[in-house]
């Protein structure tokens, strides 16, 4: 039990109440308790801290929360707790419950209570509900949650509630300065009104019998007694306002099970000011009147209150004129089981004092005259529901009959059915109790009884040009019609009443002086709350379907006052997460929409009279709307009971359904809904009462309803138009909350039933606003009002402090939670509880000791000195951003200079022929002479092949026995292939003059772009970077027409074999020029392609410098041009001691968009630091000027010691959809997700580490990786992934995505391929992915999409359905895959000898310039060659592919 302390007060806060009881702030526990109070209506776990002997809350059937112990915390996070009973013969009782539904105990005494819920120290239902219930028990009914005012009906006058002292008192005082009390409501609305020019409105919402009408009544009264308005001209709005209530009361209000007084329909009262806030004039628009209930009242329930008001205050001699008698039990009035009020009791009086106030208030707007035709309607309304009808046969068929147009038989037609077919007579007849009823209604409406009484018992049929036809009306078809008659004579009173009241209210108000003056408004909503009765109808589903819209309107609204409050405070929350009712909105309005599909076809006869039209309505709403079952949408079938449908009690699937709500789900029976939906009355009715003899008879008749077509006058159409326009209104407005409760259900004064009102708390919403109270900050004071409190606490040279400095000093001196409290421009935010450390703080009553001052001046201190460096770091940044700019643009010039250059020289060489280029030879004294020779790259002669299918040629080097072996690492040579990108601009003079006119010029146009391109072939070893251009030509030579002798390589395949110098001057030099000789060019350990833009590569040389550049290609004519061109200012360098293993790229589809927005591009290294036994995977993005580390992920890869040659990584590549990152090695294969973060940021996730499961792959070397695009045969796949290993065996690896994003292993499917026939023990050096079967595989798709041939050939994908491998010892194996056997082995053949050289020594790549043609090099003979796939069973040697 924490003491309590009475000294000392708590700064003034928003809405803040009473101090709350805590103890002081000085002892570590203490503080650690009040760490534990940010709870919110969800209590989480770890934050509670629950504990054996702790009080908590935990649920009640009966009471919702009740009281309760812990016993004992059990290890699967429940509770046993343990309550006392409730009765005389209460017993302690033990349960077990979870922790998410306990909320946290605090115990304020027995009578404290706040005034606002979001000062106690945990927000949440229980904590609410019990506040609510102590302060209703103190006669107190209001209560705040933030901005939004609960009230409870107390059910009794309470002395000094309202009044005008009291008004005197709330007004210009703010809010929570005073009590909680609707008055303050209404004022805050009328200053905001003043101070924003801005209309406001006051939603009112609640259930029948909480108040929702008496307190907007009370509103009111409060506006027009504090508006600045003259007293004659105010006098007479005030009366116009105060005797509508009465009025509205009386025709809009009845007594229902729960209410005395319930509201039957909804209204928008307006009152409207000028800018200095005189009350101009006022109006009011109402809702869904509930007309049904004039024709039928459900069991316990009365007719609408002016009925009974006029029976029992009417005088006799008008009631005897309007054939009325109090003491009659008229069907219309009276349910079964109800009697009239006897003569003299207290309720007959009460309804006495009430009609003369109804009479008092009408005299304001209407005359007598006219008060007597409102009786005389709802007279003849009485009358009318007296009337039955008796049926005259049986037979369901009708009689056709010609009449004229005063009803007159003109005989039976030929084609017409008879019931009897000697008969004429209509199907029903009046009771003879009921023709004096009927003549009644029709003197009193002013109408022909005859015409009445034919309206009612034929059904006229209007043929153009012809006379009318007319079909007797069945007996339920009468009773329906009549029905149809009361209903809508009483909504049409209804409006037009309200239509006199608005007219009447502006009848004083000068249009001209709206010009001249801007006129604002208040509006009060009393709507109707949430209904789920025993029986639910079509008026339940409008008024649900307005309050979801409502209560969404309403989270949306706080949501944005409270995001609102923290941007103008300049705080960073986070969004909140709003409850989503759209696909409930949804639903009903698609009901609605069939509903009026069905009462159109209803209306043009098109439902056959056999067949129940509302069970047709339900039965489309099944089909349509309920979807596969129960749960699975907001519209569900009714949930059917067998024990009731044996006794024949039950209802059937097709009389209604059920809608999940907000507030749970409600069941609404469909009987009825077509003519409740239809607001018009039959033309022959609409006639009769047009042609009246009393003009308001005429005024409630609609003529446009005489000769309209047949169309639907929908009710709930002109609902959803209202009721968009009241949420159009509201959105306009600044809008203010009274939420109503109902505290029993038997309407007793001083009784609160917990349960009760805590399914009405759910109900309205409040919950949601605790949950939004609690994800932000509820609890706010001024930092000035702070200040003033804790200035004698600390030191006197803390006054040079700002006010946001000192507070937040205070905050983090005192170790509160950061996450619990923000610092804004004028308040301090607070979450839920902590409001109580601020009064531990207040009630410790001594100055702040040593240690906290200087935690304060420390955490000062150091504010301020990081606002010093952000300053300096700014003035860097912006002068390093303009150097940075500087650079860029000297970069820019430099490039368009050398680019006009080149221009100029390919301008002047088409103009003048090319220059003579006269090679200089050097010095022997300027010659630097190498340590040990270097390898001469030569171009053999021209290849005679022995068949015409396979052309091969090759590049050998004739090998120095001295030159260094090739180092013994993993991953063996590379070769790669990239167009020569700077030669196709030669090439425009062939397309023009080669073109063969008898094919089409597209397919010439593509052969001869073909044979005039070259393709480079870059060759790295481990050490050095050598290229050689590949001509087509040799291969194409019967495809493209007659042959050209001017094209590059006169023939040969391979020719022009060169090093390239990748990161000094990007030259590549001729194999026997002494620069390549020399040892001035770098060696580069390491090399990558990007997958998708083929011409840029990556390398990093010996000195750990890291280049991207982009491959231009060689040109013979020009031995000084570069072959490649460095991309970007900065290149990444990393420390002396880091080894790179190796590199690759990462394509844009996997990398955040801020990277490729910026033109970025992303490599990915596996590196190591000596000493280590770890490395390193480190993604990195590179710009044009910079670049940027993204992250870092350690890898465990076994090792014998710490220099790179005793760790074996074969390869690092990122898979087809770059989406998985392939690792493999000497006992190693990882494959890694690549994994963007919320914040943009790219992120490693290791998806299986094989090796570690299957021992085979653990005693091996992974050698070589291929991923494809997914094969279509395998459905769902996210990649698919080949490797190859060095004891000669061949993996296949299929990866999917599951739904949450995350990429998997699908062991199932991976494994070994099945026909292997790669020597065992020799390693699968090679996987090579082709790109077509024919030299112009690609010709059909370039025509069909446009594109450039370069274009095109650059981002060409591999073949998914075929693939090659190949062994160290010349075996090379084709792999197709088949529709039923997967992955088959379709050729095999060995295209060279095995070398006695130990070690990697071959590479391979298909070229996409000549699609069948594949590229191999031999790093141990140092020989490149080419492979013709289109003729596999010739033998290499009989082609005769070694030659020097």
């Amino acid at each position: 039990q924490l003491p309590s302390s009475t000294t000392g007060c708590l700064p003034p806060c928003t809405m803040a109440g009473p101090a709350m009881a805590v103890p002081p702030l000085s002892s570590p526990g203490a503080r650690d308790d009040a760490a534990r109070c940010s709870i919110g209506s969800e209590p989480r776990a770890h934050e509670l801290g629950f504990g054996e002997g702790d009080c908590v809350w935990t649920p009640c059937k009966r009471n919702g929360f009740r009281p309760s112990t812990i016993v004992h915390v059990n290890a699967d996070d429940s509770l046993l707790v343990e309550c006392v009973g409730e009765g005389a013969a209460s017993q302690v009782r033990r349960s077990t419950v979870t922790r998410s539904e306990v909320r946290p105990y605090y115990d304020y005494g027995p009578t404290r209570t706040w005034a606002d819920n979001t000062e106690m120290v945990h927000l949440d239902d229980a904590n609410i509900l019990e506040n609510i219930r102590r302060r209703y028990l103190q006669d107190e009914p209001y209560t705040y949650t933030a901005n939004v005012l609960l009230a409870v009906n107390p059910y009794k006058k309470i002395p000094g509630l309202y009044g005008m002292e009291k008004i005197h008192a709330y007004g210009g005082k703010g809010l929570g300065a005073l009590p909680p009390h609707p008055y303050a409501i209404a004022d805050r609305a009328y200053r905001r009104m003043l101070r924003e020019e801005r209309n406001q409105a006051l939603v009112i919402s609640g259930e029948s019998g909480a108040g929702k009408t008496e307190t907007a009544k009370v509103t009111m009264h409060y506006l027009t007694q504090i508006s600045r308005t003259d007293h004659e001209h105010g006098g007479k709005i005030q009366d116009k306002i105060i005797s509508s209530s009465p009025i509205l009361e009386s025709f809009g209000n009845a007594s229902t099970v729960r209410n005395m007084n319930s509201s039957r329909f909804g209204k928008y009262n307006t009152m409207n000011f000028n800018r200095v806030g005189q009350l101009k004039f006022a109006g009011i628009q109402t809702y869904l009147l509930e007309a049904s209930r004039v024709v039928r009242q459900q069991p316990q329930e009365r007719n609408f209150h002016v009925f009974y008001e006029m029976l029992a205050g009417l005088d006799e001699g008008l009631k005897l004129e309007l054939l009325l008698d109090s003491a009659e039990r008229y069907h219309l009035l009276y349910a079964e089981g109800a009697d009239p009020h006897t003569e003299g009791s207290p309720e007959q009086r009460r309804e006495q004092v009430k009609f003369n106030e109804l009479r008092a208030a009408l005299s304001v707007f209407v005359s007598e005259d006219m008060q007597k035709t409102f009786w005389e309607i709802l007279a003849a309304l009485i009358h009318l529901g007296e009337a039955k009808f008796v049926d005259l046969c049986d037979a369901s068929a009708s009689t056709v009959h010609r009449r004229d147009s005063q009803g007159t038989d003109l005989g039976a037609s030929c084609d017409a059915v008879h019931c009897d077919p000697a008969s004429d007579e209509a199907q029903v007849k009046l009771s003879v109790e009921s023709q004096d009823d009927v003549a009644h209604a029709a003197f009193l409406l002013g109408v022909r009884q005859d015409q009445l009484e034919n309206a009612l018992m034929w059904k006229e049929r209007k043929v153009e040009g012809k006379p009318s036809l007319f079909s007797p009306r069945t007996r339920t078809q009468a009773e329906q019609t009549l029905q149809s008659i009361i209903k809508i004579l009483y909504k049409r009173l209804f409006d037009h009443i309200v239509t006199q009241i608005n007219e009447s209210s502006r009848s004083g108000y000068a249009e001209t002086e709206h010009e001249a003056c801007r006129i604002n408004s208040i509006g009060t909503l009393d709507i109707y709350g949430f209904e789920r009765l025993q029986t639910n109808s079509f008026e339940q589903l409008c008024i649900n379907l307005a309050n979801e819209r409502l209560q969404h309107f309403f989270i949306e609204e706080v949501l944005t006052a409270e995001q609102n409050t923290y941007s103008s405070e300049g705080l960073n929350v986070c969004s909140f997460e709003l409850p989503d009712n759209t696909t409930v909105v949804n639903g009903i309005s698609n009901v609605i929409t069939t509903l009026n599909q069905y009462s159109l076809r209803f209306i043009k006869n098109l439902i056959p009279a056999k067949d129940d039209k509302d069970a047709k309505f339900c039965e489309a709403v099944h089909q349509e709307h309920c979807g596969n079952g129960r749960g699975s949408g907001p519209i569900m079938a009714l949930r059917l009971d067998g024990a009731a449908a044996r006794a024949g009690t039950a209802a059937r699937r097709f009389d209604g359904f059920q809608i999940r709500h907000y507030a749970g789900d409600v069941s609404y029976s469909t009987s009825g809904w077509i003519d409740k939906n239809s607001d018009s009355l039959v033309p022959e009715i609409e006639a009769l009462l047009t042609d009246a003899e009393k003009p308001l008879t005429q005024a409630l008749g609609d003529r446009a309803g005489i000769d309209a077509k047949k169309t639907v006058n929908s009710v709930s159409t002109r609902y959803l138009n209202n009721l968009n326009a009241l949420l159009t209104t509201l959105k306009a407005c600044t809008v203010h909350y009274i939420r109503c409760f109902n505290p029993n259900d038997q309407r007793q004064p001083g009784l609160f039933q917990n349960k009760y009102v805590l399914d009405q708390v759910i109900q309205c919403g409040t919950v949601e606003l605790v949950k939004i109270m609690h994800d932000g900050f509820p609890n706010r004071c001024n930092l000035k009002d702070l200040r003033e409190r804790f200035e004698s606490m600390l030191p006197a040279d803390f006054q040079r402090y700002n006010n946001s400095q000192f507070i937040t000093g205070i905050m983090m001196a005192f170790r509160i939670p950061k996450r619990d409290w923000a610092v804004g421009v004028t308040q301090l935010f607070m979450k839920a509880g902590q409001l109580r450390i601020l009064e531990g703080l207040r009630d410790s009553g001594s100055s702040a000791g040593s240690d906290v001052v200087r935690r304060i001046r420390l955490f000062l201190a150091r504010t301020r000195l990081r606002g010093v460096l952000h300053v300096v770091h700014l003035c860097v940044w912006s002068r390093r951003r303009r150097v940075l700019g500087l650079c860029h643009a000297l970069q820019k010039a430099s490039r368009t200079y050398v680019r006009l250059g080149r221009w100029l020289a390919k301008t002047r060489s088409r103009i003048y022929g090319p220059a003579k280029v006269e090679v200089e030879e050097p010095a022997p004294e300027e010659v630097l002479a190498p340590e040990r020779p270097m390898p001469e790259w030569t171009t053999p002669p021209p290849l005679k092949s022995a068949t015409a299918c396979m052309q091969e040629a090759a590049v050998r080097c004739r090998a120095d026995r001295r030159s260094p072996p090739i180092p013994k690492n993993a991953y063996g040579p590379q070769l790669f292939m990239a167009l020569n990108s700077d030669a196709e601009g030669q090439y425009a003079a062939f397309l023009q003059s080669d073109i063969n006119m008898a094919n089409p010029i597209a397919d010439d146009i593509l052969k001869l772009w073909q044979r005039n391109t070259t393709e480079s072939v870059l060759f790295h070893d481990g050490k050095e970077v050598i290229c050689a251009r590949l001509s087509s030509r040799p291969f194409l030579s019967g495809i493209g027409g007659p042959r050209s002798s001017n094209g590059p390589g006169d023939g040969r395949s391979l020719d022009d074999v060169r090093r390239v110098d990748c990161h000094e001057t990007g030259r590549a030099f001729p194999a026997h020029s002494p620069q390549a000789r020399s040892g001035a060019i770098p060696a580069v350990v390491c090399m990558c392609q990007h997958k998708v833009d083929r011409q840029i590569f990556a390398t990093c040389d010996d000195q750990n410098r890291i280049s991207m550049w982009w491959w231009s290609g060689t040109d013979s004519s020009d031995l000084e041009r570069p072959a490649l061109r460095i991309m970007g200012g900065l290149c990444p360098r990393l420390e002396p001691d880091t080894e790179v293993y190796q590199m690759c790229f990462l394509s844009a589809e996997s990398l955040p968009r801020r990277i490729v927005e910026k033109d970025g591009r992303v490599l990915v290294l596996l590196t190591h630091k000596r000493g280590s036994k770890w490395m390193f995977l480190e993604v990195m993005a590179v710009y044009a000027a910079r670049f940027h580390l993204e992250c870092i992920q350690q890898v465990q890869i076994d090792s014998s010691g710490s220099e790179r040659r005793d760790a074996e990584v074969s390869f690092l590549s990122a898979s087809y959809s770059d989406r998985i990152l392939l690792l493999g090695g000497r006992g190693l294969l990882q494959f890694w997700q690549i994994l963007e973060t919320p914040n943009g940021h790219i992120e490693l996730q290791l998806i299986d580490c094989v090796a570690s499961k299957f021992r085979d792959i653990k005693n091996a070397v992974m050698v070589s990786v291929l991923s494809t695009p997914p094969p279509l045969l395998l459905h769902g796949m996210q990649d698919w992934v080949m490797v190859g290993a060095s004891d000669g065996v061949l993996y296949g690896w299929k990866f999917d995505k599951r739904q949450d994003n995350v990429i998997h292993l699908d062991e199932e499917v991976s494994g070994r391929f099945r026909g292997n026939c790669h020597t065992p023990k020799v390693p699968i050096r090679s996987l090579i992915g082709t790109f077509g079967g024919a030299p112009d595989a690609h010709h059909r798709q370039l025509r069909t999409q446009g594109l450039s041939y370069s274009l095109f050939l650059n981002r060409v994908p591999m073949d998914e359905r075929g693939f090659y491998s190949l062994g160290d010892d010349g075996k090379l194996l084709a792999w197709s895959l088949m529709e039923r056997q997967g992955w088959t082995m379709t050729l095999e053949i060995n295209i060279f000898e095995r070398s006695p050289l130990d070690g990697p020594r071959i590479a391979c790549h298909s070229s996409r310039l000549v699609p069948h043609i594949m590229v191999i090099a031999d790093a141990s003979r140092r020989l490149l060659r080419c492979y013709n796939r289109l003729s596999p069973e010739e033998p290499p040697e009989d082609a005769a592919v070694y030659v020097c």
